[in-house]
This record gives C-alpha cells, sequence and structure tokens, in this order.
C-alpha cells in the first residue's frame, strides 16, 4: 500500500513516484490522466510543509507562466495546474526518458557533441522569444535522454524572461558549479548566460565527473579545467569546449546560434595528422662551444582539425636528470604550440658538452594526433677546442706605424705646401668623397660579380687612392708649371677621383672568398688585369703603374701581417680583420697628422680666416672619429677577443669533469 495522495477529483491517478526534494517542499510523480489513460507529470509543490517557502511556490507559478506560451519539441508541454488541500500541483507532458545524470557510462565525444546541438536547439528557440528566455538552471539533472537519444530540456523553475540585472537582495538561484559569474554575483544575465552551464554539463560527461563534484575543476578565477582528465581530442572541439566555460561573458559565445554555428563544422571524430619535415636532426657546431639549431617543420593535413603538441627529451643515462620542460642542453624555442603550420626550432648549448665528441638524443613530440608521440633522433657534433691565441703585437705595430711615417714625409718633403690654395681643400674632398663612395663600389662589385668582396679593404683602397691622387695632382702641377686655378681644380679633381677608383679596386685584391685568403698568384692576375684595363686611359698610365708596385707591395705586407697571426693560433678571418683594422688606424692618424699640421699652418699665416675654413673643420673631426672608432674595433679584436678565447678554454679544461658525456 502507497502513500501517494489522490488526484482523481483532479482527473488524475498517481502511479509512482519519480523524485522529491522534501526541503523545498517538492514532489514529483508519474501519472495517469482517468479521461485518456495518458501518462503525464505531475509536480506537487506542498507549501503547508513546515519548511517551505512562498518563494518556492512562486518559482513554480512562474514556470506555469513560461510553459504556457512555450511550444517545442524539446520542452515538456504544459498541460494543466490546479489547487489541493497540501499544495499546488502543475501537469506536464510525460516524456520517457532519464537525465543525464542518472545514466552511469562513458560518453563517446560525438554523442556528446550531439546532446549539445540538441540543447542548443532549445536555446536558439528560448533566445528567439519575445523578450528572450534565460533557464538559469542547466545542468546534467535537468536535461532528459530517451532511447531514441532524443533531448529534452526540463524544470523551468529558475527561468526568466529577458535579461537585466537582479536585485542585490535577492537570492541567488541555481546550482552551483553550472552558474556563470554573473549568475552567482547577480550582475546582468545575457544570452551566453546559460551556455556556461551547458558547457560544465558537456564537460562532465566528457570526463566522467558528477554534478556534485564539478566543483573540483573550478579555479579561483571560475576557470574550468578539464584537459588533464581526458584522452587526446579533437583540439577544436576542446577550445569549442573551453570558450563556452568562459569566466569573462565577452570571452564566451555571445549566443546559442553562435555557438551552434561553431560546433556544426567541427569534426570531433576525426584528429589531427602529424608530418615533419625531418626523423633526424644532424647539428654540427662551427665554433667551440656554441649553440646550434635546426628548425622542423610540423604540419596537419587533416583539415577541420586543429594541431596541438608539446616537445620532451627522452632520458639518457649520460644526462643529468631532467623534468619535460627543463633539459640542460637541448631546449626549444616553443615548447607547447597550437596550430596545423608550425615550426618549431631546437637548440643545443654544445657549451654543456665535450669538445670533437658526438653526442647521439632522442626528443619526443606529445600531440593530440594517432599516434600520440613521435620520435626525432638528434645527432649532435661538437667542435674541436681553439688554441690557444697569441697575437704577433711587433708586426700590428710596425703597420700602425707605416702611414704616420709616411704622413712625417708627406710634411717634411712640402708636399702639401705645393698648391697652398687647393693643398687642404683637397686633401679633405677625397676624405668626404670615400665616405660614400666604397659602399656604392662594392655594393655594385657584390652584386654584379656575386662574389665576396672585401668591404675593409675597399675603404681602405679608397683612402690610399684618394692620397695618392692628392699627390700626384700637385706633383702634376708643380712639373707642369699650370697656373691656371679652373684647370688645376680640373686635373686635381680627376686625378684624385681616379686614384680613389684605383684604391677600391685594388683594396679588393686581398678579399677572401669562402673565408681563405686568395694565393698570390690568383692576386697578381686580378691586379693585372685591372693594369691592363686602365692602360687605355693615358692620363693615368703612369700613376697607374707606380701604383701597381704600390699596391702589390701593401699587399705583400698585409699578408706578412697576417699569416703572423696565424702562426701564433688566430684564425684567418680574425687575422685579417686585425690587419685590415690596424692598417685603418694606421691611415686614420696618418690623416690626423696631417690635418694638425694645417691646423697649425693656418693659425701661423691666416688666423684670421680659420673660423671659415669649412674643410679644416670637417678633416679634423672625421680624422678624429674615425681614429677612435679604429682604434676601438682594433682593441677589441686583437686583445679582447683573443682573451675571451683564452679565458674559454682555461675553463673547459677546469671543468672538463663535469661536462655531460656521450
Amino acid at each position: 500500500m502507497n502513500n501517494y495522495p489522490e488526484f482523481s477529483p483532479q482527473g488524475y491517478e498517481i502511479i509512482s513516484e519519480l523524485g522529491h526534494n522534501f526541503t523545498g517542499g517538492r514532489v514529483t510523480y508519474l501519472a495517469n490522466k482517468l479521461t485518456t489513460k495518458q501518462k503525464v507529470v505531475i509536480k506537487q509543490f506542498q507549501f503547508a510543509q513546515l519548511d517551505s517557502n512562498w518563494a518556492e511556490y512562486q518559482a513554480h507559478e512562474q514556470e506555469i507562466k513560461l510553459l504556457q506560451h512555450l511550444n517545442h519539441p524539446g520542452i515538456p508541454r504544459y498541460l494543466d495546474s490546479f489547487q489541493t488541500e497540501a499544495g499546488f500541483c502543475m501537469v506536464q507532458e510525460y516524456k520517457n526518458a532519464q537525465s543525464l545524470a542518472s545514466i552511469s557510462r562513458n560518453w563517446k565525444p560525438q554523442e556528446i557533441k550531439q546532446i549539445a546541438l540538441s540543447v542548443l536547439e532549445i536555446l536558439i528557440y528560448l533566445q528567439a522569444q519575445k523578450p528572450s528566455v534565460i533557464h538559469r538552471d542547466i545542468k546534467p539533472e535537468n536535461i532528459l535522454i530517451d532511447e531514441e537519444n532524443k533531448i529534452y530540456l526540463v524544470d523551468f523553475g529558475f527561468a526568466r524572461s529577458g535579461g537585466g540585472e537582479v536585485a542585490v537582495s535577492s537570492v541567488v538561484k541555481g546550482s552551483m558549479g553550472f552558474m556563470p559569474p554573473e549568475q552567482l554575483f547577480n550582475r546582468e544575465l545575457t544570452l551566453a548566460s546559460d551556455l556556461y552551464g551547458l558547457g560544465a554539463t558537456l564537460i562532465c560527461l566528457l570526463t566522467g565527473t558528477k554534478s556534485a563534484d564539478i566543483g573540483s575543476l573550478v579555479d579561483a578565477n571560475y576557470q574550468i579545467h578539464f584537459r588533464h582528465l581526458i584522452p587526446p581530442q579533437e583540439r577544436g572541439w576542446l577550445n569549442w569546449l573551453e570558450k563556452m566555460v568562459e569566466p569573462n561573458t565577452n570571452e564566451r559565445y555571445q549566443s546559442a546560434k553562435t555557438a551552434f554555428t561553431a560546433l556544426v563544422k567541427i569534426n570531433v571524430n576525426q584528429l589531427p595528422k602529424v608530418r615533419l619535415s625531418s626523423n633526424s636532426i644532424d647539428l654540427t657546431a662551427g665554433e667551440f662551444r656554441e649553440k646550434v639549431a635546426a628548425t622542423v617543420t610540423i604540419t596537419n593535413p587533416i583539415p577541420n582539425t586543429i594541431l596541438s603538441g608539446k616537445w620532451e627529451v627522452a632520458p639518457h643515462p649520460s644526462d643529468p636528470p631532467h623534468t619535460p620542460y627543463d633539459h640542460s642542453w637541448i631546449s626549444f624555442d616553443t615548447h607547447k604550440f597550437e596550430g596545423n603550420q608550425v615550426e618549431c626550432k631546437i637548440i643545443a648549448d654544445t657549451s654543456k658538452l665535450l669538445a670533437e665528441k658526438t653526442y647521439q638524443r632522442q626528443i619526443i613530440l606529445h600531440t593530440n594526433s594517432e599516434p600520440e608521440t613521435h620520435t626525432i633522433n638528434i645527432q649532435v657534433e661538437t667542435a674541436s677546442q681553439p688554441k690557444p691565441q697569441k697575437m704577433h703585437y711587433w708586426s700590428i705595430g710596425l703597420l700602425c706605424a707605416s702611414y704616420p711615417i709616411l704622413s712625417l714625409l708627406v710634411i717634411n718633403l712640402g708636399w702639401l705646401n705645393s698648391v697652398p690654395e687647393l693643398s687642404l681643400r683637397w686633401f679633405v674632398v677625397p676624405i668626404t668623397i670615400i665616405l660614400v663612395f666604397p659602399a656604392l663600389d662594392t655594393t655594385i662589385n657584390a652584386t654584379a660579380t656575386h662574389k665576396d668582396v672585401n668591404e675593409l679593404g675597399s675603404v681602405l683602397g679608397v683612402l690610399l687612392g684618394g692620397i695618392f691622387g692628392l699627390f700626384f695632382s700637385s706633383l702634376t702641377i708643380l712639373l707642369f708649371s699650370i697656373g691656371n686655378s679652373d684647370l688645376k681644380i680640373f686635373l686635381t679633381t680627376l686625378i684624385v677621383l681616379g686614384g680613389l677608383l684605383l684604391g677600391s679596386e685594388a683594396g679588393n685584391y686581398p678579399s677572401k672568398k669562402d673565408n681563405n685568403l686568395r694565393d698570390n698568384e690568383g692576386g697578381k692576375g686580378s691586379i693585372g688585369n685591372f693594369v691592363a684595363v686602365r692602360l687605355s686611359f693615358l692620363i693615368f698610365q703612369i700613376f697607374v703603374i707606380i701604383l701597381d708596385f704600390v699596391f702589390l707591395g701593401l699587399s705583400c705586407l698585409f699578408k706578412s701581417v697576417v699569416f703572423q697571426q696565424i702562426k701564433r693560433g688566430i684564425p684567418g678571418q680574425n687575422a685579417a680583420n686585425v690587419t685590415l683594422l690596424s692598417a685603418g688606424v694606421s691611415l686614420s692618424l696618418g690623416i690626423w697628422l696631417v690635418v694638425i699640421y694645417q691646423f697649425g699652418q693656418f693659425l701661423l699665416n691666416t688666423p684670421a680666416k680659420i673660423q671659415v675654413s669649412f674643410y679644416l673643420i670637417v678633416g679634423l673631426i672625421w680624422g678624429f672619429a674615425s681614429l677612435v672608432v679604429m682604434l676601438y674595433l682594433l682593441v677589441n679584436q686583437a686583445i679582447i677577443q683573443p682573451r675571451k678565447v683564452n679565458k674559454l678554454i682555461a675553463e673547459y679544461h677546469q671543468n672538463e669533469e663535469q661536462l655531460i658525456k656521450p
């Protein structure tokens, strides 16, 4: 015998109890309508119970008002309502379905997607009402599913028509863990509010989390974390779920319609596929203790999927213990990534390794694809230990002193005084021109020949060409007693520019290709060709022949200094740089001496005009600046860099026992 209430006067016979909430004074029954034998659901609100309250009664009254205006196959229809001595009853259409909370099973992603689409269709209908209807209590208990996988949304007791702000004094209505932050704090509700509860419900199904335990997945910022509880799945599907439960309303899908449209395009059953640009990496260090790197391109050819992954270095007995995120000598520019075409740089720090050794390791790529892991073999060859470096400072000092000595000779022999009105002007003009000319000439040569061009040699050659051009122009004017000022300027300009051109080309003579010095015969051939071409210009032929021998001598001098450094362990490229910088310092110092001499001449002879001498000012500034720059570069190359190398060698021997073995 049962204690079911008697509803026959109202035309209903109770079959069984479906559920109850004694605290709220609510009981749900399955009943038959006596006249039609149709099964119905009767929700009884027992407001006469001691613990019940009128707020609950108002919720039922509000639910009735809403249901009377709703007509959707996913919402059980309102049929009737009546009062009893114990309370108030509402009659609804019966659906032979179970709540998602009552079903214990492993839901497949495709099944969860179909549930999501069905609920979203119901929400689209509710949001299309005028005003929109917000359910406010979407959770597994309020979503039913029948044997044909049809979905029904029930319990509209907390539903509201329209959004708007809720009074501060109002009681928060909803279920903890399924309410969005704006509902929890009685803020304005929007069309996005119900999406949070639906997203949390779907996460419960995906992770097997019970409704009462959903709070364990929510952090202090109301963000739900669930990826660690599930196997690899389609990235777009997981992104969609995360966007559904974004705490910030603006970051969530703005309506059920936009969420539905985004989900339809996602194939939750299809996993990405990994294609690697290479299954092995070979790295060779060109310098001692340098970092070497290689780039691996990862692509996913499967449409409508998003690949995500993370890197890990496989354990090796010779390596110190490490975590997946921190390896002792192998690192990644991007440890985690997401995308369908990603370039990842793998970096090996050979400063932790022994010199002249080969290391073989494996790096593992974990992805949301099938298979989940992909292995890449990596081989690293370390560079040999450099030889201790000791510069041949005697030859460098001799080279640095050569041009100042030449400048002193120029001053003492009176070459600059041979044409007083032109000497300083045409000494500084070539200096100004060479600031632009070497760059243009070097670029043209490099573009035309597709060969390496010695930029520094070109600059020095132009400097020399300018000085020799000035000397020969003065000599020509004196020898041929040219008195016309215009003719003097013309000849001086012509010869100085010729010297610049010849100097630039000659400066390229000791240039290197593939970091190797050319042999002497190749250099002579180049100068021979250059002389043959210039012989066609009668005005230059005498000076060119003289310059040819001068440049041959300079070339031999440069090479001698270079080889002296190489014998002492200095790499060929560095030795060449030091030699050319030494020549540059020498040249700058020589020019500075000449300018200082001219400055003294102005003070002695024409003190009234010194303030208007633009060329003198330019010469002073340029000479000092070039000297400082050249000195800085030379000290860095000849002193600081060798000391750094020697320090590295000492540190290597000191820590050799602690370095990682192959």
